[in-house]
């Protein structure tokens, strides 16, 4: 017998809101000052944003009507060292996060002192070793898509260490970013947040609970199990996979020029966890957080 643990925000009370959760500004490396910033995220029609700065709390003094400022910062060790670096994002932050933490260990447990949620930025980008990636447990989620790092360098997606992760035995969910310096960065990754209202404790009790899914540009419109059979539906997509590890898993693809909007997957056992994925024609993508599963004694 199989047990699934799994938080499922398609099935959760409430409403679904957008958010870029890795925003820069000029108080740090950005292009635009945090008013602009703000401004600019609302025409995009986003709900909640969160700048942040490099070792910096940046605050908003001309919040635009209906956005929902959240807190937040980046922290990060290794900056001089030529193979990789640590960044860490967070939010629901308080000051107190040294800029000089000695080590990632060091850099975690204090951001989880000061923080009310925290990821791992852009491990692709920061060259992660898998294994050590894989080890390093106890942050809430990792960015799984960072729009900056693939406009810059194409190194935005890190999926790959995500599943290794997974594999590995370790929970953690996902994100879509900007990660925004430039204009060029804004409304290209973010999260479809479920909760019932829109303020601080909803969103940070959400993002906990992992009731999101990241996108780049699909939508997941519901995602069901029953009977051990995940079933999915989502935007026109290209394609729609459900990632195991190794080989296990599907993989769904719509005939040469077709699109596909539904899928489904009967769960046998051997996974350690199952997650959704769809991709539409222009190569973007959606995740939604994993199905956990554990073997059971039946009766258990």
């Amino acid at each position: 017998m199989t047990k699934l643990t799994f938080e499922n925000p398609f099935g959760a009370a409430g409403e679904w809101w957008r958010g870029n959760l890795h925003t820069h500004t000029t108080e740090s490396d950005g292009e635009l000052p945090p008013d602009e910033t703000a401004a600019r995220y609302r025409e995009l029609g986003y709900d909640f944003l969160a700048l942040t700065d490099h070792n910096h709390i940046t605050e908003v003094t001309g919040v635009p009507d209906g956005l929902l400022m959240v807190p937040g910062a980046e922290y990060g060790i290794g900056e001089g060292d030529p193979v990789r670096v640590w960044h860490v994002g967070c939010v629901g932050v308080t000051p107190g996060v040294p800029a000089d933490a000695g080590s990632p260990a060091e850099l975690h447990a204090s951001v989880r002192e000061h923080a009310a949620f925290s990821w791992v930025a852009h491990p692709y980008w920061s060259n992660l070793p898998e294994d050590e990636f894989a080890a390093f447990e106890g942050f809430d989620t990792t960015e799984v898509y960072n729009a900056v790092t693939e406009r810059v360098i194409d190194r935005g997606y890190s999926d790959a260490a995500w599943d290794y992760a997974l594999a590995s035995g370790v929970r953690i969910n996902a994100l879509a970013v900007d990660d925004a310096h430039s204009v060029h960065d804004f409304g290209r990754g973010w999260i479809m947040l479920r909760a019932e209202k829109l303020d601080l404790d909803a969103v940070y009790e959400a993002l906990r609970r992992g009731h999101y899914y990241a996108t780049s540009g699909p939508e997941i419109h519901d995602l069901t199990i029953e009977d051990d059979v995940v079933r999915v539906r989502c935007s026109r997509c290209r394609t729609i996979k459900f990632m195991a590890g190794n080989w296990r898993g599907a993989f769904i693809s719509a005939p040469e020029g077709d699109t596909v909007t539904s899928a489904e997957y009967e769960i046998t056992g051997d996974e350690v966890y199952v997650r959704v994925q769809v991709e539409d024609a222009a190569g973007r993508r959606a995740y939604a957080n994993p199905i956990y599963v554990e073997r059971t004694e039946e009766g258990d």
